[in-house]
């Protein structure tokens, strides 16, 4: 049993020095099986593992070894491993276009006109919906929930699968253009602190005055008349322009030792596997002292179209130095002021100026230095407030 396993040969063997050949076999421990006689010589089955060790014996006593066949499973699949190997091949290639056809292959976008293909399947692989998907694990009903729940810019989606490939129908929110009617009365009132400097009104009661110090919120130019013995009260939609110095207080701590970084010269290589969606890494440096450089992904396919849910990854890592350094106190508070006044200008209208500017050094403890600019501004503080009527 144990032969017909891992296969034997079955040999014939002529010559003068036969018996001389099957000493030699018996001092190697060399087994022999089923030794006949035929009329020109002897024929003996031996296991093929031998066959390399019978050839030089036959040579030393001038023994003819000729093979008469091969048998067994072993020796089965040798002779036959060129057809086992198509078959077997032919078996998964058969078996990876079957498994195909339970993943998502192409997804098919229609209806969008303000989003992008892109933005879609954005939209869609935050959700569980990308080539390689497995189909059996998309619940399309409860994806469009979470789509319509999560994200706004939607006003509904279909997610339909056909086969292989997901047709996914949007129809996007069209926000309405803001209308203020011009004719419903409003205030005007400040928008922040300030002294004010200069009040026209274009409609309505002025109430703000030239030097006066006015808070946020506080009444500017009144969309109210008052009513007199010949004429009711009259609302009207004020309008105007109020400028006013407004000031602005900001501050920032900084150190005068940064840290600086430069690459090494020393790379790392790591290698990863992408399957369903989830990928796993090998050989990543650990540590905050490697910077990524660059990513390949390899993802394979089947005539081109075909997507496979397998994919490997090359990822490349240098390692970096960390250096102090040391600024000049002139330049960090350069570079302080620097950013104050751009964080201001982030916050200030169009046309505001500023017209004048106070800063003061403070050295904290810790060795820190703290910053505090005073930013004093003209702007025009005016901001509209509708009049609300009771029925």
């Amino acid at each position: 049993m144990f032969w017909s396993v891992v296969g034997y040969i079955r040999i014939k063997l002529t010559g003068e020095n036969i018996y001389n050949f099957f000493d030699e076999c018996k001092k190697q421990n060399i087994r022999l099986k089923n030794l006949c006689c035929i009329p020109d010589g002897y024929c003996v089955e031996v296991m093929s593992a031998y066959l390399k060790k019978l050839l030089p014996i036959a040579k030393k006593y001038d023994v003819n070894l000729g093979i008469e066949g091969r048998f067994g499973l072993a020796m089965k699949f040798f002779i036959y491993k060129n057809r086992i190997a198509f078959a077997v091949s032919a078996a998964l290639f058969a078996l990876l276009i079957s498994l195909n056809s339970f993943f998502v292959n192409n997804i098919s976008i229609s209806g969008n006109v303000y989003h992008t293909q892109d933005q879609i399947k954005t939209i869609l692989r935050e959700h569980g919906i990308y080539k390689g998907k497995f189909i059996p694990f998309v619940n399309p009903e409860k994806t469009k929930e979470k789509i319509l729940y999560s994200y706004p810019g939607l006003s509904w989606i279909w997610i339909n699968i056909k086969g292989t490939t997901a047709f996914v129908d949007v129809r996007e929110k069209v926000s309405k253009p803001e209308f203020f009617d011009k004719e419903y009365p409003c205030n005007i009132v400040a928008k922040r602190d300030g002294v004010v400097i200069e009040a026209i009104s274009e409609m309505g009661t002025t109430y703000a005055e030239v030097g006066s110090y006015v808070k946020k919120g506080e009444l500017l130019i009144g969309g109210i008349y008052d009513s007199t013995e010949y004429s009711p009260i009259r609302l009207v939609h004020a309008a105007g322009r109020v400028r006013a110095r407004t000031t602005y207080e900001m501050s920032v701590t900084f150190s005068l030792s940064s840290a600086g970084y430069t690459l090494s010269e020393k790379t790392k290589n790591s290698y990863g596997i992408r399957f369903f969606g989830n990928a796993w890494e090998i050989c990543a440096p650990k540590g905050k002292d490697w910077v990524k450089l660059s990513e390949n992904e390899k993802n394979f396919s089947i005539f081109g179209k075909i997507y496979l849910p397998l994919g490997f990854t090359n990822k490349k890592y240098c390692e970096i130095i960390r250096t102090e350094c040391i600024m000049d106190k002139s330049d960090a508070i350069k570079a302080a002021s620097k950013e104050l006044r751009e964080r201001l200008n982030v916050c200030l209208p169009q046309d505001a100026q500023i017209v004048d500017t106070k800063e003061t050094l403070t050295e904290n403890s810790d060795g820190t230095l703290t910053l505090v600019a005073t930013f004093e501004c003209v702007e025009d503080i005016a901001q509209e407030l509708l009049i609300e009527l009771s029925e």
